[in-house]
């Protein structure tokens, strides 16, 4: 009996989440059928070899109906969204869509997506199950009560939005007052660590029935606010800190938790509650949370312990060029090299 070929459709190509979830499923040994959509025409030419479609913003009227025909039409069997607003979004309708469907949307729960993305909820959810965390307080506090935050501890400090955003270094005051004016939605947080320490990401894959299958720890260099370079690393230290609070969460299918050593241990500043950008990473080493991913929500199955392959990850660019003929009006596109695609 021949096996049906998955088809996998993957929101958002623009950006490098979807980016990295793409080409994790390009690694995998089961060669899945890959369709992917963005906003943008042009967004085609991210990978050129796959079907493309756009679709509308994910908070506009046309959205779900587009989104629903899409599956429909081209048999989708299992959708990843690939950023986080859409999730979100996605959520509230989620078994609308897989009933009329009949595809499967590989995302956490609500509650889980709700807490991850929110700074001050993740930092809460910690507290309350005594796990150690980074002190924080809010920028839309008033200025006095962020002065007596901060004279309990040292600059430098950071500041990041309570749900989404680059982190900002504080080194004075004049720092603090010029971000608590432009970030009033976002957070002043203790810096972990120091300046020139390693961040570590860990990936995992959770199910409800079981919890935490299991995980992936990488110690990292971060550029361009993506892992730019990174080790594997097995420490029984930082995977105990990361199942503790992953109990506590309690997600479904991939998260991501980063955390930085601070006074000796392991603290955990962020939840991803989804892929991420180090996605592909792991899949290159043999951890493909794809697969995973496909065996527990599309087959309902407890997904196998991955063998992993360690190694040093190690990110670079790649660049296409859209070349329009005028006078055919057909898009070339060429590679980086100048090799047409």
């Amino acid at each position: 009996m021949i096996e049906k070929r998955i088809t996998i459709l993957i929101t958002g190509i623009g950006a490098p989440l979807a980016q990295s979830i793409t080409k994790a499923a390009l690694t995998s040994k089961r060669q899945y059928r890959i369709i992917t959509t963005d906003l943008f025409e042009y967004d085609t030419g991210v990978f050129p070899q796959l079907p493309f479609t756009t679709l509308p913003r994910f908070d506009s009227p046309e959205y779900e109906n587009a989104l629903t025909k899409l599956i429909k039409d081209k048999h989708v069997d299992l959708v990843f969204l690939g950023s986080e607003k859409e999730m979100i979004c996605i959520s509230r309708i989620k078994e609308k869509i897989e009933k009329e469907s009949r595809a499967k949307i590989a995302i956490s729960t609500k509650k889980a997506l709700t807490i991850g993305m929110d700074k001050l909820l993740t930092v809460e959810l910690l507290r309350d199950h005594g796990i150690a965390y980074p002190k924080t307080i809010s920028l839309s506090d008033e200025l006095n009560n962020i002065k007596k935050f901060i004279k309990n501890l040292n600059y430098p400090f950071i500041v990041k939005g309570q749900r989404s955003g680059s982190p900002n270094l504080v080194e004075d005051e004049m720092d603090l007052l010029y971000y608590k004016e432009k970030y009033s939605d976002g957070i002043l947080q203790e810096f972990l660590g120091k300046p020139n320490d390693y961040e570590y990401t860990v990936g995992a894959f959770c199910t409800q029935e079981h919890g935490v299958i299991d995980t992936f720890c990488m110690k990292r260099i971060l550029k361009y606010g993506l892992t730019w370079r990174g080790w594997y690393e097995k420490n029984t230290e930082i995977d105990r800190t990361v199942r503790m609070a992953l109990k506590a969460l309690a997600p479904t299918g991939s998260v991501n938790v980063q955390l930085r050593y601070h006074n000796g241990s392991p603290v955990i500043h962020e939840f991803n509650v989804r892929c991420s950008s180090t996605t592909v990473f792991r899949a290159l080493s043999g951890w493909n949370e794809i697969d995973m991913a496909v065996d527990y929500f599309l087959y309902k199955k407890k997904p196998s312990t991955p063998s992993i392959t360690p190694g040093v990850a190690v990110r670079f660019f790649s660049e296409n060029w859209i070349a329009r003929n005028e006078e055919t009006s057909q898009d070339i596109l060429l590679s980086g090299e100048g090799v047409p695609l």
